[in-house]
């Protein structure tokens, strides 16, 4: 049983199960393994760190790499090297660990036999997280670009207000962020600079335009009361439903 995540596994070590990653007692007790994986460039893992990144239908060679193509290595690699495995492999996760399952099994590695993706988005720019149907999400872009790609680790911005309210208040226009604070150095936030509306760039983006007739068995989970990402899963499931 496979998560892979941005956010970290730690505690690491074959007995140490991170809590909120964790397997159910019920998975357990039936023999599951458990392989929890920090994706492509952050925490313990090595590489460039891409937030969300896109995924590549066209693969040319060995360097158009995506989250599909981790998954699939990864998935290969545990089958032919865990003991006492029996060949067969399943996904999940939750909120970006649950798009990480949605997009590793648009091509599926023979081996991945099923999914479960949680509240994963759907698309960027007409209703999940960074913005609601085209309304831009300040803070949360901020905070969420900081906190990924300021560092190899999850780091919070030092803001000098308990009230980031009157923080963005006082901030002045967008301009005044890669001015005084990021400088140009977040991939993110300068994606949110330059694309406002909803073009190429955030359509190539959606994960309508890669995620097909589902290839395995997979449970799509959304909650009601999601703030993030209450547009995706409900669209997702339309979409995959009709094929």
């Amino acid at each position: 049983m496979l998560t892979r995540t941005p956010y970290n596994v730690k505690p690491y070590g074959v007995d140490q199960y991170p809590e909120k990653l964790g397997p159910s007692p019920l998975f357990d007790k039936t023999g599951y393994i458990f392989a929890l994986q920090d994706v492509r460039g952050r925490w313990m893992s090595d590489g460039n760190y891409v937030n969300l990144r896109p995924h590549i239908a066209d693969k040319r060679g060995t360097h158009d790499v995506d989250e599909s193509t981790d998954t699939w290595d990864t998935v290969d690699w545990l089958v032919k090297n865990l003991p006492n495995n029996n060949g067969k492999a399943g996904i999940y996760g939750i909120s970006y660990p649950g798009w990480l399952a949605l997009v590793g099994s648009v091509d599926p590695h023979p081996a991945l036999k099923a999914a479960s993706e949680q509240a994963c988005m759907g698309d960027l720019f007409l209703g999940d997280d960074f913005h609601h149907n085209g309304a831009f999400r300040l803070g949360y872009a901020f905070d969420y670009a900081f906190m990924e790609e300021a560092s190899k680790v999850d780091t919070l911005f030092p803001f000098d207000k308990y009230d980031t309210y009157d923080w963005f208040l006082e901030l002045g226009p967008l301009s005044n962020v890669n001015k005084h604070y990021f400088h140009n150095k977040l991939p993110s936030w300068n994606n949110f600079v330059q694309h406002p509306n909803y073009d190429a760039f955030w359509k190539k983006q959606s994960a309508f335009t890669y995620v097909g007739y589902p290839r395995i068995p997979m449970l799509h989970v959304g909650g009601v009361w999601d703030q993030e990402d209450i547009n995706g899963p409900q669209l997702m499931y339309a979409h995959m439903e009709k094929k």
